[in-house]
Order: structure tokens, then sequence, then C-alpha cells
């Protein structure tokens, strides 16, 4: 299973609240702020990680509880994520992220 990788590769896709980056220059460039900025605040709780392995191809997918804050309540989002890692030459490189959360009722 990758142990290294780049996140994401030049060309990957990530897919998430109905949006689209479509390599590593947008991804760095919008959404990893955010993400980056969020998750700093929020505990990240993992309640389940699956991966298989085909070749040169791996997928893994999960589901978290995030627990943070909105207009000073708390909220915990249910989140679901996706990554397909390619292997090229000696590190694996992320070619597709699908992320998906909503509010835990």
């Amino acid at each position: 299973m990758p142990q290294e990788s780049t996140l994401p590769g030049p060309d990957g896709l990530i897919l998430e609240s109905g949006g689209a980056e479509r390599n590593r220059e947008e991804y760095l460039g919008h959404h990893s702020v955010s993400d980056a900025a969020f998750l700093g605040t929020a505990h990240v709780q993992l309640l389940l990680r699956a991966a298989q392995r085909s070749g040169d191809l791996v997928w893994i997918g999960g589901e978290s509880e995030i627990h943070t804050r909105k207009d000073d309540k708390p909220l915990t989002l249910l989140s679901t994520e996706t990554m397909v890692l390619k292997k090229v030459d000696d590190s694996w490189r992320i070619v597709h992220i699908y992320c998906s959360s909503r509010p835990k009722r």
C-alpha cells in the first residue's frame, strides 16, 4: 500500500460539493487554503477506512465524523472520501479525490 504520496498529482481531479478542480494548480490555488483553515479548527474522528490495490492503482475510501463549530454552536458533519492513487516511478500520486459531507442528524 502507498506510504508516500504527492497530493494531488499534476493531472489530479478533485470533486467536492458539486465542484471540480482539474489539476494540482487549481486545487492549491483555491480549495486547499479553505480546507486547511477548516481542518485546523476541527476534530476529525475516523470511523472506517478501506483500501484495495490492483497493480499500479490503489483506492482508499473512508468515513469520518468532523466535529467543529458554526455560528459559535457545535456542529458534527458526516464525511466520506475516496482517493485513487497511481504509482509513478517510486512514489504514489493521487489522481482522483471525491469528498462529500452533510450535517449529522
